[in-house]
């Protein structure tokens, strides 16, 4: 079964007017947007991008994963990556075989029990789900999307949806990390949010219900920002990061 016959033509409008969208996305404000709008597509009710280097992620413990965390379940990608659990996470490892859409519960049919990331998916009300993404050969930099839906997930077109248009999103999700390079400072995906509602004048108090995380978090990687701009109050890294387009206006 096709593409062409797989879908009716207002969904195959969207899909090419996602991937157009894509090649033009400059920051994770207009990523996630981009993402909410795959969702009117598809259904899914949790999203995660995730970008880090292989094999430097399974040998190393001090690797970097670059973190957008979208919509997953309150608490799902601190304990994911406090506990490592990417080490064993079957749909990851499917994914990176293949280098193709991996649908979740075909991977955990494989297993008499759910392994520690299939469990905590379940656990959190993510019965099912789909992870896609690149890899850079040359960089051996990985970048993924992974959605979750609370219910078993068995729509024939979803795996060829993502299929065209995930390389599209994940491709400029690492476009925009790259990016904030370019100034010789580097800030987590989640510090630029952080960063973002702070322009919005957001307090840590008020960030941390809209991140879902405690005020502490907040005020961790606020201090880790205000280090890495070397600066030494929330305005001068918010005028800082402005000035280096690490977020816009």
């Amino acid at each position: 079964m096709d593409l062409e016959n797989a879908l009716g033509v207002s969904d195959l409008l969207s899909l090419l007017n996602l991937n157009q969208r894509s090649l033009q996305c400059r920051d994770l404000p207009g990523l996630k947007r981009l993402v909410a709008d795959l969702q009117a597509l598809l259904g899914f009710d949790y999203a995660v991008l995730a970008q880090t280097k292989i094999p430097d992620v399974f040998d190393s413990p001090q690797a970097s994963v670059e973190i957008l965390d979208i919509s997953y379940p309150a608490g799902y990608m601190d304990f994911y990556m406090k506990k490592k659990l990417y080490l064993s996470d079957a749909t990851v490892c499917a994914f990176l075989s293949s280098l193709e859409p991996v649908h979740w519960q075909t991977v955990d049919q494989r297993f008499d029990e759910l392994y520690p990331a299939a469990r905590l998916s379940y656990y959190l009300g993510m019965r099912d789900g789909w992870t896609h993404g690149i890899l850079n050969t040359a960089t051996m930099t990985c970048t993924e999307l992974a959605l979750g839906w609370p219910d078993d997930e068995k729509d024939p077109r979803t795996g060829q949806i993502l299929a065209h248009v995930v390389p599209f999103v994940v491709e400029a999700f690492r476009r925009i990390l790259d990016a904030r390079g370019d100034c010789g400072v580097r800030l987590t995906a989640r510090e630029i949010e952080v960063l973002n509602w702070l322009k919005e004048g957001k307090s840590s108090w008020e960030i941390s219900m809209i991140l879902r995380c405690s005020r502490r978090v907040v005020d961790f990687h606020v201090d880790n920002i205000k280090k890495k701009l070397n600066s030494t109050t929330r305005a001068q890294a918010i005028a800082m990061a402005l000035h280096s387009s690490l977020i816009e206006f």
